[in-house]
């Protein structure tokens, strides 16, 4: 197979693959195509934001949707978790290894060039990983997408991701700005509770989504295995107190302690990675 690669170059609209992004510019890497994987799970910022980068980057950033956040635990009749977290599988590996197929022919001999904007700096995990990597995704029916994933900003740090922001002028995503640490799912099933109760507070109608979204899988889990428990978005079963659903949790989280040096402040800039100055 002969071929001139693309370099499939990954874009969820957070710091890290909009550093990437800026980085293929910067290193004039040549043949890419930006991908950015919708999980119809996202706040309207992120849109606007790729739209942003498209603009003042002169890049065109290609959308890819699979069955959506919403679809896909209704199909499973279930939320993910923290021990089984299906949905970036789901949502995101598995739609861009099925548009990537479509789009450029491989196999194990000639893998997909992909580029992701992990950090070791992220978790314990990714400090683990290596810059390149071999894999291969199985996925229905009977198709597998080999990849070859390459990670090179794995040993940056949060101030270097910022720092080609500014380099190239580009604004980081707003969302950073009102306190959120995670870009992508929102809210994040790994979200940190310090997150979530400012999320809370300044998108209220979020806790409305989320209310939502209980019912109807509780519904599903209902008619098709006759269950009684309430299914929730985050874990509630360690916390104390009678917390059954996602107002409980909110309520819960309104009651416990601020984000440090952000006291009930839910109309300014809160961002951790300090992008107020």
């Amino acid at each position: 197979m002969s071929r001139t690669p693309f370099n499939w170059i990954n874009v969820s609209g957070g710091k890290d693959s909009t550093a990437l992004l800026l980085w293929t510019l910067e290193e004039k890497i040549p043949n890419c195509r930006y991908v950015y994987a919708d999980t119809k799970h996202e706040h309207p910022i992120v849109y606007d934001y790729l739209k942003y980068l498209e603009s003042e980057l002169g890049v065109s950033i290609e959308r890819v949707e699979g069955e959506g956040f919403l679809n896909l635990c209704l199909r499973k009749g279930r939320f993910p978790s923290a021990k089984a977290r299906f949905c970036t599988e789901e949502l995101k590996v598995k739609p861009l290894a099925v548009y990537m197929d479509e789009q450029e022919p491989h196999d194990a001999n000639n893998p997909h060039l992909v580029f992701v904007g992990i950090r070791r700096e992220e978790s314990p995990a990714r400090s683990r990983l290596p810059e390149v990597m071999y894999s291969n995704f199985k996925y229905p029916p009977r198709r597998t997408s080999y990849q070859l994933r390459h990670h090179p900003l794995l040993d940056w740090f949060s101030d270097e991701v910022f720092a080609i922001h500014k380099r190239f002028n580009i604004e980081p995503n707003p969302l950073y700005k009102m306190g959120m640490h995670r870009i992508g799912c929102f809210p994040c099933i790994m979200a940190r509770h310090g997150e979530l109760k400012t999320m809370f507070k300044r998108f209220p109608e979020v806790i409305d989504k989320i209310e939502d979204w209980e019912r109807q899988v509780s519904e599903v889990q209902m008619e098709r295995k006759g269950m009684t428990s309430d299914p929730t978005l985050f874990a509630l079963a360690d916390l104390p107190g009678d917390i059954k659903g996602i107002r409980d949790f909110a309520g819960y989280l309104d009651d416990g302690p601020e984000i440090p040096g952000m006291e009930q402040d839910y109309g300014g800039c809160m961002s951790i990675y300090g992008l107020c100055e």
